[in-house]
């Protein structure tokens, strides 16, 4: 009996080494989309989701996204999955030495060659919606997006004109080393209606990214253009700002002509074959300022499907959201696009993907 304490001990010891093993430190996130319902919420951050793009082979989507939380008040770029779930990468300046500052990465755009183009700015004393201190226009691999070539500073003056462009949107790759874009003014809450940045297309342009610093010429004819894509061959389709109308030009020869007219202010215009999208009316108001020239002001609006083929014209109506800066993938199936509730005022935009009729 004297060995019962030892038995017991060691019977003990066993059944303890019979645990499982605890699972290991990790990022338990979701992989995949929450639900597969569509229109489908793809984002639930408390700041602005902006700008998205597709990826060329239409695996994921690139876009713009404010950090919450962080002192410095970046913003980034991230990828999502096609069908949406978790970020797939984040493109950040993460430096120590960086903290003190903002740095705000956008107008992504990836060409089919893998290349990243985007906008950096950044300031020493976190500018949020003051103007930056430094601006630029950057190409990267797409794989290492922080090892970037930086193709041109912003603003930069258009030779011989002398007409400034204060920032780029709706960039359009033209193969793998040239883009097309709207080139912009920009005004960091200057005047009455300004409250956050405000960007108003100045014309089209076009970059050759051949050699460094990128030459730009200016499209001739798409004064205050809002948006631009890309058609079959040489083909562009455009619109301006305060018009109802979408405008089709041939890059080479220079002839345009109007291919249809909404009701409401046009913007946001994407095609694929004989399908073209915008958004159309909403929350949109143009008015041209003595000071600032012409002003156009946008909370989103109503995406509106074009059969050129047959001349008809539905609208994709959602009584609880407007839309802005939509994305057509490159399969024609599906739209992402900024989405704004009219619950609220001043909504923040989150991204939503949707089916494209």
């Amino acid at each position: 009996m004297r060995f019962a304490p030892l038995a017991l001990v060691l019977l003990l010891a066993v059944f303890a080494c019979d645990h499982p093993t605890p699972p290991e430190p990790g990022a338990y996130t979701p992989g995949g989309p929450f639900d597969t319902a569509v229109p489908r919420q793809l984002t639930f951050s408390p700041g602005p989701d902006l700008s998205p793009a597709w990826l060329p082979d239409g695996s994921g989507i690139v876009y713009q996204f404010a950090t919450i939380g962080r002192p410095d008040g970046d913003r980034c770029l991230g990828i999502l999955p096609a069908a949406g779930g978790s970020l797939r990468a984040e493109i950040c300046n993460t430096r120590v030495k960086s903290e003190d500052s903002t740095d705000a990465y956008g107008s992504p755009a990836v060409s089919a060659g893998g290349r990243l183009l985007y906008t950096r700015a950044s300031d020493f004393w976190r500018f949020h919606n003051a103007a930056p201190a430094y601006q630029s226009i950057v190409v990267a691999p797409l794989t290492t997006p922080l090892l970037v070539d930086s193709v041109q500073s912003l603003p930069y003056a258009v030779v011989p004109s002398g007409t400034m462009h204060y920032g780029i949107d709706q960039v359009r790759w033209l193969g793998d080393s040239a883009v097309i874009y709207v080139a912009e003014r920009v005004i960091y809450g200057t005047c009455g209606r300004c409250q956050d940045t405000l960007r108003t297309g100045i014309e089209l342009a076009r970059m050759d990214l051949s050699a460094s610093p990128g030459s730009v010429t200016p499209i001739p004819g798409t004064d205050t253009a809002s948006s631009v894509a890309l058609g079959a061959g040489d083909t562009i389709y455009y619109t301006v700002v305060g018009d109802t109308k979408i405008h089709r030009r041939l890059l080479n020869s220079g002839d345009t002509a109007t291919v249809w007219a909404f009701d409401s202010i046009a913007r946001d215009v994407q095609v694929r074959g004989a399908k073209l999208y915008a958004v159309v009316g909403g929350r949109v108001a143009y008015q041209h300022d003595v000071a600032l020239g012409p002003l156009q002001f946008d909370s989103g609006g109503t995406i509106h499907a074009v059969n050129l083929a047959t001349g008809t014209d539905s609208a994709m109506v959602n009584e609880l959201m407007l839309f802005r800066h939509i994305a057509l993938s490159p399969d024609g199936r599906r739209i992402v696009a900024e989405g704004y509730s009219l619950r609220t005022a001043s909504p923040v935009p989150d991204l939503w993907l949707l089916d494209a009729p």
